[in-house]
């Protein structure tokens, strides 16, 4: 059984590696690109047709591939997803939050083996749904 001193220990350990995480560069630009996309005003536009092509996808996706505007809605989801991606300050967003992910999967998986072989994680990251 941990002692109360043993626990106090451990989540000022706990916040002090927080406030590592939360220093690091990545977060540092993670949180400079979501300014930059909220003040620019293209990134915005796209994000809300991006949202707009989405929400018709997904009303097209209740009723599956019988749905007539399936294949064109989803087509044009992946288009839209696909400017997304390419957009330089979005795509830059998703790629630096791509990396604290990682950080994060690398640190709760690092704490996780520590404590014990059997602890469940998340599988490799590779594994994991992509964007």
């Amino acid at each position: 059984m941990m002692s109360t001193f043993d626990l106090n220990e451990l989540m000022e350990a706990a916040e002090q590696l927080g406030n590592q995480i939360n220093d690091s560069n990545e977060v540092k630009r993670y949180l400079e690109l979501k300014k930059e996309i909220h003040t620019n005003a293209e990134a915005q536009m796209l994000i809300k047709s991006f949202e707009k092509v989405k929400e018709d996808f997904e009303e097209t996706k209740r009723f599956g591939i019988f749905h007539p505007n399936y294949h064109e809605a989803k087509e044009k989801m992946e288009y839209y997803q696909e400017k997304l991606n390419d957009h330089p300050l979005i795509g830059e967003y998703f790629k630096t939050e791509q990396q604290i992910e990682q950080l994060l999967f690398q640190v709760s998986h690092l704490i996780a083996r520590s404590v014990s072989k059997e602890i469940k994680v998340p599988n490799d990251l590779i594994t994991r749904k992509k964007r």
